[in-house]
């Protein structure tokens, strides 16, 4: 796989911006308004094939909103491109934009979607299921999978390392890794293993467990590589074992199977609590237990990222952190300042900015600037991460932007808009599969042309 060479076009625009005198904060209110103009074409364009709202719609949900989420400031630079809008929207046209420049367009399918699809099957069966939904996705516009091949210290590929995962039934005798593949690479498609490396079975789970794995003998022998938060049983990163057994089974991936990339996402560490981890800190000597643990992650994540290079130099290491860089840094202990700025640790850094327009923490726009502005290394590709399960849903943590999915259901695919116009961004991933095809075709059709497809 080809690096992505970050767009030309994307750089002229933020000089651009720059010359005008914009502030960071304003360009993404231009950002956001030039998607929002770009929509109102999109549902022009689609509107003899599926009863919706015009751009009018659209408009006054802005204009309904943005008061409780923006400054009085911000209010007023929307209120005015908001008014120009309304007094054009007779004169927009009916064409598409422009193809989108976004090199990569994707969407996570998590274990819980696989196993609906394996539930029943046998091999001809599944397969039919998964060339059905892969080409939903790919006339969507996507063109890159990531497919959740471990979410709980399990596989749903041949694997000697983790025991068979929970929704992939001991009768059924082909392996799901391999069918996706297959499938994925005939349809064009890239597909990426998605790997938790740290989460394991719930302890009910884990009693269940035939075989000599590792880490069911680290729970018997009560070994802290293993500690149980709640009912789930977590992997101690502390440890250089643990560490070991996770790149293991990186390499065991990539050797069998022909995946254009290994991906994580944002479990690390499970908890703040001392107790998670008081012996291998009272062994370690350490003084300070954050920057510990942060060191802990950092190796983790390293280790991985040498683990596929090593393997093979072309295929991609992605993570996938939650969209707080504050919680990433003061819950998780993952340093994602580092990672976006100095080399050896990824190639792809999505975080999941699952985040409406007028969140009222977490605003969409101005979130995405700050997960640009930590990316200073050119190596580095930014992925935007897209929520489709929000749609229609009342978001609790959102403040005053709590309804927002709910009045506007064309978020994400504004949003896509958004980061194609954006610089330095250089792929979208919506989470998740079984959500987006859930989609009204309203919803989808207003995604796919966002996508350019």
């Amino acid at each position: 796989m080809n690096r992505i060479v970050k767009g030309a076009l994307a750089v002229l625009l933020s000089v651009s911006l720059t010359a005008c005198g914009t502030s960071g904060e304003e360009s993404s209110l231009v950002l956001q308004e030039q998607s929002v103009s770009q929509l109102q074409q999109l549902e022009t364009t689609i509107s003899a094939s599926v009863t919706t709202t015009t751009a009018e719609t659209t408009t006054e949900r802005i204009t309904q909103t943005e008061p409780a989420a923006l400054t009085t400031e911000q209010t007023s630079t929307v209120s005015t491109i908001v008014t120009t809008q309304a007094t054009t929207t007779t004169a927009l046209s009916t064409e598409l934009p422009a193809a989108v420049s976004l090199d990569v367009r994707a969407i996570w399918i998590p274990a819980t979607d696989l196993g609906n699809m394996l539930s029943g099957c046998d091999e001809a069966a599944f397969r039919k299921r998964v060339k059905s939904h892969l080409r939903q996705y790919q006339s969507l516009g996507i063109n890159t999978i990531f497919l959740h091949v471990r979410s709980n210290g399990d596989s749903y590929y041949q694997s000697a390392l983790f025991p068979r995962g929970a929704y992939w039934s001991a009768n059924q005798a082909f392996d799901p890794l391999t069918v996706f593949l297959e499938e994925s690479h005939t349809l064009g498609l890239s597909l990426h293993a998605w790997v938790n490396p740290l989460r394991c079975q719930t302890a009910d789970q884990m009693t269940q467990i035939q075989g000599d794995y590792q880490t069911k003998q680290w729970v018997t022998a009560k070994d802290d590589r293993m500690v149980q938060v709640g009912s789930r049983w977590y992997m101690n990163p502390a440890y250089p074992e643990v560490r070991a057994l996770v790149c293991a089974g990186v390499s065991e991936i990539l050797a069998g199977y022909d995946v254009d990339g290994i991906h994580i996402d944002d479990y690390f560490y499970p908890t703040t609590a001392e107790s998670f981890d008081a012996a291998a800190f009272k062994h370690a000597g350490a003084k300070n237990r954050a920057v510990w643990r942060t060191e802990n992650i950092n190796q983790l994540v390293c280790a991985m990222y040498d683990t596929v290079k090593s393997c093979d130099r072309t295929r991609i290491f992605s993570v996938s952190p939650t969209g707080s860089i504050a919680d990433n840094e003061q819950e998780q202990y993952a340093d994602v300042r580092l990672w976006c700025s100095e080399s050896g640790y990824l190639d792809w850094i999505i975080p999941q900015l699952y985040f409406g327009f007028f969140h009222e923490t977490y605003p969409f726009a101005e979130t995405a600037e700050e997960w640009r502005g930590i990316v200073t290394n050119d190596e580095i590709s930014l992925m935007l991460g897209i929520a489709t399960y929000k749609v229609g849903e009342y978001d609790d943590f959102a403040g005053a932007g709590a309804k927002e999915w709910t009045t506007d259901t064309l978020i994400p695919a504004r949003q896509i808009l958004f980061a194609d116009e954006m610089e330095g961004v250089e792929g979208v991933v919506l989470f998740s599969s079984a959500t987006t095809r859930s989609l009204s075709d309203r919803e989808q059709n207003a995604i796919r042309h966002a996508l350019g497809s």
